[in-house]
């Protein structure tokens, strides 16, 4: 007897799921690293994606695990979520196997995802054989390159700051106050972020910010924000040396491109305040984008109809139709789209390719009839009125509501000519304002819950306060206005939100009277309704009330400046 330990009964389960997940990839376009029988916790390797010259395109890693025989879920340890937000520079993919049937599926894992929820050890995902499986469709191609693609897109703003030596003899050069604005600089932003913004941390996994120093000279320090591995306590100032600017704008001090600032050693400023100043900055973009992930049964409907009007003949759904199974838009948007790309690329070469939706609805239209093709094609989708993540994140919320059959939440708009708010009858235009209006705030209140938003006494949060709208809907050709007071809410007894039509003539500037009962208002303002007609009229909604919070809560004035 060798006294050698024996492999534990898993081990076959575990090669053998492995053997049948190569299978089925395409090693035209694949290139598998995994380890059998290795130790290493959470992942056991990654896949390359290659183009037509054998030059990878996109990586991800790979954790394989096998199910029971016709099983569709598995229970995620919440140790794997972490790893891909704290310690991963790749997207992380869940592979499970159904080594009986020779069955593949597949799940993104990440901290976003709608069935994770903090404090549970374990959560549980379920996979569907249209969407979810690795076959010889080679759709998983596709999708892996745009999660690929669309990840380098999030974390390459910020560098990994340990990739750099930290040459000891340059970070010398900094001064004790320098060191101590740095510091500052870099708790008031980890702070901020912690307590207010951790959205930013999972929509970018970084676990820490650090700083990444470029150069230091006589007058000037040029750096940037890089993210620290997981786990990096030593000082979280690096030096990389180069320069990221070109020679024109390096000459000017104390600008900001795309987070790398030349710093004037003579006058360094308040370096809480730059710190502060640098979230909210990133904060005002993702607001710019619309690129918050999505929370909240009707904004997401909105979204997801919003994006089949746009591009139905790509994805062959009816236009006018005011329902559909769930099931029905996820294939579409994760097989039929993609399909539709193979097809309108069918003539290119092998090589990695950009499709701009808005760009082929304008050139391409493809045959009545879908047709299909088995010819994997190397490329990734860009939308500039849907980011796609935040598409997908509508589909996934819903699923994870348990919702099997999704209605159009507002009315369609019958005609395309004349102003934005024309093409409706009057009724039908006074319902879309009255169940926007009346929907927005609990929407906000799920949106802000999902994205962990911390506005403390907000109007629109708070039951301190009752908001009042007011709108006008007399005339087609005329624009409607929307009128909105916050009321103090003293007796909690008046509604949290009151839709009235009509302007001034349910409430005065004062205040109201309900139920015989006097309640103050706050604040009131008027503004033109055009955004409740353009696309994705819930989420418009909804981001005007986060500005609104914003502005309030950080008593800003012109720091976010976005408009509908």
């Amino acid at each position: 007897m060798s006294g050698a330990a024996p492999y534990p009964d898993s081990d076959y389960d575990e090669v053998e799921a492995i053997r049948v997940f190569e299978n089925l990839l395409d090693f035209r376009y694949i290139k598998s690293s995994i380890t059998k029988r290795d130790k290493v916790p959470n992942v056991d390797g990654f896949i390359e994606i290659l183009d037509y010259t054998n030059s990878p395109i996109a990586k991800v890693e790979v954790q394989v695990r096998k199910i029971p025989v016709n099983r569709k879920q598995y229970s995620v340890q919440k140790s794997l979520v972490l790893y891909s937000k704290n310690s991963s520079t790749l997207p992380v993919i869940l592979i499970c196997v159904d080594i009986i049937n020779h069955k593949v599926y597949w799940k993104h894992i990440h901290s976003l995802m709608s069935e994770y929820k903090e404090g549970q050890n374990t959560f549980t995902v379920y996979f569907d054989d249209s969407t979810d499986i690795v076959n010889t469709s080679g759709e998983y191609i596709q999708r892996w390159i745009q999660i690929a693609k669309d990840y380098q897109i999030r974390i390459n703003e910020f560098p990994v700051a340990a990739i750099a030596l930290k040459k000891e003899k340059e970070l010398l050069k900094l001064t004790r106050d320098e060191q101590m604005y740095f510091q500052d600089y870099l708790d008031a932003i980890n702070n901020f972020v912690r307590s207010d913004f951790e959205i930013i941390k999972d929509l970018s996994n970084i676990w820490m910010f650090g700083i990444v120093i470029y150069s230091i000279d006589d007058d000037r320090i040029i750096y940037g924000i890089g993210r620290i591995p997981y786990g990096d306590t030593k000082s979280p100032i690096y030096f990389v040396g180069g320069n990221p600017f070109n020679d024109g704008l390096a000459s000017n001090v104390d600008i900001e491109v795309e987070f790398a600032t030349i710093l004037d050693r003579s006058n360094l400023g308040n370096s809480r305040e730059k710190g502060k100043q640098f979230v909210l900055n990133r904060v005002n973009r993702l607001v710019k984008e619309f690129g918050f992930p999505v929370f909240g049964e009707i904004l997401a409907s909105d979204i997801i109809f919003s994006f089949i009007d746009n591009y139905y003949r790509f994805l062959y759904l009816d236009e006018n139709k005011n329902d559909f199974d769930l099931d029905e838009i996820s294939n579409a948007f994760y097989n039929t789209l993609t399909n539709t790309c193979k097809i309108y690329l069918q003539k290119q070469q092998d090589k990695l390719l950009l499709v701009d939706l808005d760009n082929m609805k304008s050139s391409y239209f493809p045959p009545k009839k879908p047709k299909h093709t088995l010819d994997p094609k190397l490329f990734w989708i860009r939308s500039r009125k849907f980011p796609l993540d935040v598409v997908e994140s509508a589909i996934q919320y819903l699923r994870s509501v348990n919702l099997i059959n999704v209605k159009r939440p507002f009315v369609k708009r019958a005609r395309i000519d004349g102003f934005i708010w024309t093409g409706y009858s009057l009724s039908e235009r006074g319902d879309n304002i009255k169940k926007i209006l009346s929907n927005c705030i609990t929407e906000y209140k799920i949106f802000c819950q999902g994205c962990k938003f911390n506005f403390t006494d907000s109007y629109y949060l708070s039951d301190k306060y009752s908001i009042i709208y007011g709108y006008s809907n007399k005339n087609e050709k005329e624009r409607p206005l929307v009128e909105e007071m916050v009321v103090i809410n003293h007796d909690k007894m008046l509604p949290k939100v009151i839709v009235e039509e009509g302007l001034n003539t349910f409430f005065n500037g004062r205040g109201i009277m309900y139920n015989d009962v006097w309640y103050n208002s706050i604040t009131i303002s008027a503004s033109a309704s055009n955004f409740l007609f353009h696309d994705q009229a819930m989420r418009n909604m909804i981001y005007n009330l986060l500005i609104n919070d914003m502005k309030r809560h950080y008593n800003l004035t012109n720091n976010i400046h976005f408009m509908l």
